[in-house]
């Protein structure tokens, strides 16, 4: 792609988000970024994340709102293998299920050069939903309910007007998906928005409520169509791990490393990575890699192996649900949000501290009780009583901000009668 292409598109990208006016705005300062710096201007790129300060410019006016029933839900862009879009996406099937029409508008950059092209992907790789979706938002029409996914969609919601009710999807404590810099405060701001807050796990909830927030948890949850235990055949030697070194708050590095000890102690234990396509480093021991795998290959991979590895550092993660489900062992990090996911702990998942040697002892124990431990696994999920669910589970969507009385906490329920509820109110 030449760089006057890369342009073209990134131009289309923001026309679409912003609006023309916005555009224009950005053009004329790009233009003057380009300039030789004299005085108080600046050279180089555009001062990134406009929309913190710079509204966007919607068509639809506030103070105007849309039928019962309809929902704007802003995401980022999606490809065909993100857990945080699945579960947006199997909410929205409840919803569609209730009576609901969801419409997805893409927020930011994107590689789908049309609307009809990003609502193909979503039916193709996710769920056959009848939502659509729209590239940009400053066509949004009016709606009751307008949602945000992520902290940069949140300024897009705060912009907008024409609708009842705002709502944050909060999946993850995004602040700490950097170091302490301009992006971790800006995701935090968005927390003081005051959107009314629905979110993944109770950890999650609680930091919520901390900013002032009406904060709802839900319970992430595997599908039993295809994670479930099999004939009882594995590997009693094999470890596999999530290794997706892409996204940092996986720990990539931390757990190779503990590998790296676990195979000096174990030489015959064979090492499976999974969860990206390579990774940049030369490792110091064998190890099988696996790629990108799709579900079913996922449970597969689960149920052939003895123990498994999974690190998520800012809240805790489907996965090691999954591999319980498939009757795998697991090791997960002893942090705040698990030990809030997993309160009554169980023999099949062990907590290590987030340090290689601990991680290490963890993996080497789950190796030398295989039996044990899978006899236990399906024990734990019963135990931790959230686990073993069919669909997601979610709260009641909160009472329309106008009402003066905080609705009831009623106990976690399956999508479809959380959604039904929610309709009747």
């Amino acid at each position: 792609m030449t760089k006057l292409t890369r342009v073209a598109s990134k131009g289309v990208g923001f026309l679409r988000t912003h609006g023309l006016r916005a555009t224009c705005k950005a053009a004329l300062r790009r233009l003057r970024a380009s300039q030789p710096a004299t005085g108080k201007a600046g050279g180089g790129e555009t001062l990134p994340y406009g929309f913190a300060y710079e509204p966007v410019a919607y068509r639809h006016r506030s103070g105007t709102a849309g039928p019962r029933g309809s929902v704007n839900w802003v995401i980022p862009n999606f490809y065909g293998s993100s857990g945080g879009h699945r579960t947006v996406f199997r909410l929205t099937r409840a919803l569609e299920d209730a009576g609901y029409e969801v419409r997805f508008h893409v927020f930011g950059e994107t590689h789908y050069v049309s609307d009809s092209e990003a609502t193909q992907s979503m039916r193709t790789h996710y769920f056959p939903l009848k939502a659509t979706v729209r590239l940009g938002v400053t066509r949004m029409p009016p709606s009751e309910i307008c949602m945000a996914s992520s902290w940069e969609t949140a300024y897009a919601v705060r912009d907008f007007g024409a609708c009842r009710r705002k709502v944050y999807f909060v999946q993850d404590y995004e602040p700490s998906f950097y170091p302490a810099s301009a992006e971790s405060m800006l995701a935090e701001s968005t927390y003081r928005f005051g959107f009314e807050c629905i979110c993944a796990g109770r950890w999650l909830a609680q930091r919520m409520r901390e900013y002032g927030n009406r904060a709802e948890s839900f319970d992430l949850a595997y599908d039993p169509s295809v994670y479930a235990p099999g004939t009882g055949n594995y590997d009693m030697n094999r470890v596999v791990f999530y290794a997706r070194h892409q996204t940092r708050r996986r720990g990539t590095e931390l757990g190779l490393l503990s590998l790296a000890l676990l195979k000096q102690r174990r030489p015959e234990t064979e090492v499976v990575l999974f969860g990206s396509e390579d990774l940049p480093y030369r490792l110091p021991f064998d190890h099988t890699p696996a790629g990108i795998l799709g579900e079913a290959e996922l449970a597969e991979l689960y149920r052939g192996a003895a123990a498994g590895l999974s690190i998520s550092l800012t809240n805790y993660s489907l996965v090691p649900q999954e591999m319980l489900a498939c009757g795998l062992p697991v090791v997960e990090m002893d942090l705040p949000p698990v030990r809030a996911a997993y309160p009554h702990g169980g023999a099949a998942i062990r907590l290590a501290a987030p340090e290689p040697a601990r991680i290490a002892d963890a993996l080497s124990e789950a190796l030398s009780l295989p039996v044990l431990f899978l006899a236990l696994t399906a024990n734990t999920i019963k135990m931790r009583g959230r686990g073993a669910v069919i669909r997601t589970r979610l709260p009641p969507f909160p009472s329309p901000s106008t009402d003066a009385t905080p609705p009831p906490v009623w106990p976690p329920t399956t999508c479809k009668e959380v959604i039904s509820r929610w309709a009747r109110h």
